[in-house]
């Protein structure tokens, strides 16, 4: 689907497109990147792309955020539920992507230090306005102490990151997060 989508005739009117649980696993992802480093006469104007639950784990992660980085229409992406664990190269792409204002990685496996580099990249990027790290857990299958705790309970950026100007939306859960302290703190 995603080389089928570039060209100059493909669907330059395409917006909105939700792939969502299709398998597409590292392959996916390297079709993503190449699509979303199109160059803007050759892609679909995509502003909104739902990749989530497609086991493209850390690797996938990496190559999609190559074409982040290169991508200038891309508005909201969601990697949900992807067996992601590592965001450094996520983190990166922020660092050069001034258009991305919403990034979901709710049910991944994002360890608590490894929030670090998002949170970094964050105090300088100033389109982005939500993101989501939801219901992370530490390791594949094994979820944190914290989950047994009392309902989720949503965390706003004013009380967390007051000097980051433009997020006014930062979604996780504290009683379901998994990040624990050290990740909270980072962010």
């Amino acid at each position: 689907i995603l080389s089928a989508l570039r060209g100059p005739q493909a669907a330059p009117q395409l917006r909105v497109l939700s792939l969502r649980q299709n398998g597409a696993g590292e392959a996916g992802a390297a079709a993503l990147c190449e699509l979303l480093q199109a160059a803007d006469d050759a892609a679909p104007a995509l502003t909104s792309l739902d990749f989530s639950a497609n086991a493209v784990g850390s690797k996938g992660a990496n190559m999609i955020a190559d074409g982040l980085a290169a991508n200038r229409r891309l508005t909201n992406l969601n990697l949900e539920h992807n067996e992601i664990d590592e965001v450094e190269a996520l983190a990166r792409a922020l660092a050069t992507n001034a258009t991305l204002t919403s990034l979901s990685l709710e049910w991944n496996q994002i360890s608590p230090g490894g929030v670090k580099p998002l949170a970094d990249a964050l105090a300088d990027h100033t389109s982005l306005t939500a993101i989501n790290l939801g219901w992370n857990v530490r390791r594949k299958g094994v979820e944190p102490a914290a989950t047994q705790a009392s309902s989720p309970r949503p965390v706003r950026a004013r009380s967390c990151a007051p000097t980051h100007r433009s997020l006014s939306r930062l979604l996780f859960f504290l009683s379901a997060q998994g990040l624990g302290d050290i990740g909270v703190r980072a962010i």
